[in-house]
């Protein structure tokens, strides 16, 4: 259950409001649900209103540069195996230990 001070705040309604003021904009913010700006329901719990593409932008931001960091490792690791492959092909040109 929401205390009445809480209430206020997620509702934006000023201190000296009534239960009926709140009753009030509490109604006129659930028929209006569907029509504003997307939100979560996350507002009425907490009191911060969370975007719903915030997360997934959050997400990225952070795993940008790790993906960076991954994807360079793999390309400098390959580099350098096909280095030493081709630094192996030219000691032995031949694969065939019996060939002379």
């Amino acid at each position: 259950m929401m205390r009445i001070s809480h209430a206020r705040v997620v509702l934006g309604v000023s201190g000296d409001a009534s239960l009926s003021q709140i009753t009030e904009a509490y109604q006129c913010l659930k028929t209006a649900k569907g029509s504003g700006p997307i939100f979560k329901d996350a507002a009425y719990t907490t009191g911060v209103s969370v975007a719903r593409g915030s997360r997934r932008m959050q997400f990225s931001a952070v795993a940008v540069p790790f993906m960076f960091i991954i994807m360079g490792t793999i390309g400098l690791g390959l580099a350098q195996a096909r280095r030493a492959y081709k630094e192996n092909q030219k000691h032995s040109s031949s694969h065939n230990p019996f060939l002379p």
